[in-house]
């Protein structure tokens, strides 16, 4: 999409865990915050610290990526062992990021989101569709966008940007 006014590129693998919460998990705030350095965010909502970001995908389930080289889920399984189920996805997912100064109108066409930045602000989280495919959006910035996509759909996640782009 060299001549659109967005830019869709693959991001670089990262490791990506998945954190469940078990019943009674009230100590996973505090152990995360701990390790991480950063609080869980509300649900919808994504937040960073120290190269790692944390979204809650709904109450009591977040998914945390990082660096490839950050072992971020054994890490974290070890850390909170007691209190949540930690997956590796690292590789499940692959991740897009999209921006530019039309970058709103080129999602419009592919997400059914109100995308208007006084409702989806930075720092938002959705898990939607884009055409017939399950994603996550993240809002990083005015007109940066994430969107991870099971890995073998992320051919079709970039065909759809692309046409969505021309």
């Amino acid at each position: 999409m060299a001549d659109a006014p967005v830019s869709v590129s693959l991001a670089p693998p990262r490791s990506v865990a998945g954190i469940g919460a078990f019943a009674g998990g009230a100590g996973l705030p505090a152990a995360l915050r701990a390790e991480l350095g950063a609080d869980l965010p509300a649900p919808s909502r994504c937040v960073q610290a120290g190269g790692v970001a944390v979204s809650c995908l709904a109450p009591g389930r977040f998914l945390a990526s990082g660096g490839r080289a950050a072992d971020l889920p054994a890490r974290l399984a070890r850390s909170l062992a007691a209190l949540a189920a930690v997956t590796d996805q690292s590789d499940m997912w692959a991740v897009f990021a999209v921006s530019g100064e039309a970058v709103r109108d080129v999602l419009a066409r592919v997400v059914p989101l109100d995308l208007d930045p006084r409702v989806f602000r930075e720092g938002d989280l959705a898990l939607t569709r884009a055409g017939h495919l399950n994603v996550r959006l993240w809002r990083l910035g005015a007109t940066g966008y994430e969107i991870a996509v099971e890995r073998s759909f992320a051919p079709d996640l970039h065909h759809a940007l692309q046409d969505a782009g021309t």
